[in-house]
Order: C-alpha cells, then structure tokens, then sequence
C-alpha cells in the first residue's frame, strides 16, 4: 500500500503538452481516486511516478493511466524537447526494425519521415552507425505504464475500454466494487489480458491478474513517453 499520494495530472493541468477530459464527478470516480491515493505501486528509489486522469487518446479516454520512469534515464531536453505526436510513428518504427535507414523509412513512412528521422538525428534523439538508425538507449524512458478503468456496475461493459487500453499500457486493470461472480466473464477478461481489482486490495493483489506486456506496445506509448519526460523536467525545475 503507497503512504504517499502520487502525482496527478489531469483537465486544467496545462504542464504537459496532453489534453484532458473533465472527470464526472460521482461514485465512480470517488471510487477511482481513493484507489489511485492507496493502491498504486510505490515507484523504486531510482524511479518517479505520475498518474493521468482521463487522457484524451486514439483509444479513448482511460480513466487513469499511471507512468513510471528510471530518474538516471532521462536525456538532456535539447534531445527530446522537439518531438510531437507526429514523431510517435516514426520512433515506434525504428524501435521494432533493428537496422533500419532512411531509404526503408521512406518506402515505408514517407519522404518526410526520413527527413525527420535525420532530424532526430542531428537533435540526438536518434543515434546513426554506417548509416543504420536506432532510438538512442536512454530514449524509452518508460519502465512500467499501468492502465486502470473504474466501473462502478456492469463488468461486461468495461471490459471493452480495458482490453483498448493494452495497446499502450504494459498492464491493464478493470476497478469495480466487487468481483464478477460469473467465472464465464473472469475467463473473458483473462483471455484479453485485463486484470481486475477492487477498492480494498492493491495492485499487486487482483482478483485475475493482468498480462505484462513488453515496451513499448505501439505509438501510443511513445505518447506517454513524451509525457513522463515533460513532467520530469518540471519535477526537476521544482
């Protein structure tokens, strides 16, 4: 159980570079925010932590995502403070083609890709050997992305947002009150990688666990990439 309460960034917060859905006042979200003060892993020693409340993205808009990001991996900003959402694609692209250069970007991107991608390279975002291009080590700063969905009733239905939530999150989590009875539906949300938890048990303690999946899933995490070093460097101005 955290003693502390983590950071939350949510609607009105204009820090990062993020757009926010006003959350709906109500049991559901008293539900989720007293989860979100009690129930998270604490972040390690060498790590920081920051919670989004209802993040506008392509999947839609979880109602918590939680970021957790290694304090020694952050690059300077001059390295990173010029990507954009534009960039997502690209760095995604090149993190899962090992080897790849800027004709392959190209044939596959676009022409404009490939001139971003050299960009990156002058800005050392990207590193470049014998004309072959990778994401620079301490680029993927992410270490763990925890996606949660609070339902007050009707399991069934969350169970859809929750799944979205795994092409970007390394877990996904569904909160209600109590846990189906139906073994039918926990079976359900096992075959989609979704855990389930309720109000009285951290994280760490679900009903059905959550698949871990590897980083980064998609674009997307990039996103929340660009997201946990935007809250770092004013964590580190603070």
């Amino acid at each position: 159980m955290r003693t502390t309460s983590p950071l939350l960034v949510q609607h009105g917060d204009h820090s990062v570079s993020a757009a926010f859905r006003a959350p709906t006042p109500g049991p559901e979200f008293d539900m989720l925010y007293d989860y979100l003060q009690h129930a998270l892993p604490h972040p390690e020693r060498s790590e920081q932590m920051a919670v989004f409340i209802e993040p506008i993205v392509e999947t839609g808009c979880p109602d918590a995502v939680a970021v957790y990001w290694k304090r020694a991996e952050i690059p300077e900003r001059e390295a990173w403070d010029s990507l954009g959402p534009s960039d997502d694609d690209l760095l995604q692209f090149i993190w899962v083609e090992p080897g790849v250069d800027c004709m392959q970007i190209e044939r596959s991107l676009g022409k404009q890709a490939a001139i971003r991608a050299r960009e990156l390279v002058a800005l050392g975002f990207l590193t470049q050997c014998d004309g072959y291009l990778a994401v620079r080590e301490d680029g993927l700063v992410l270490s763990r992305v925890l996606a949660i969905e609070a339902k007050i009733s009707g399991p069934a239905a969350v169970l859809s947002q929750a799944a979205r939530n795994t092409w970007f999150a390394t877990e996904s989590y569904a909160l209600m009150p109590t846990p189906p009875t139906a073994q039918r539906l926990c079976d359900r949300y096992r075959s989609c990688g979704v855990g389930i938890v309720t109000p009285d048990a951290a994280i760490e303690c679900p009903t059905v666990a959550a698949r871990k999946w590897g980083l980064p899933q998609s674009r997307l995490t990039w996103r929340f990439n660009r997201l946990a070093l935007e809250v770092a460097s004013g964590l580190a101005v603070a």
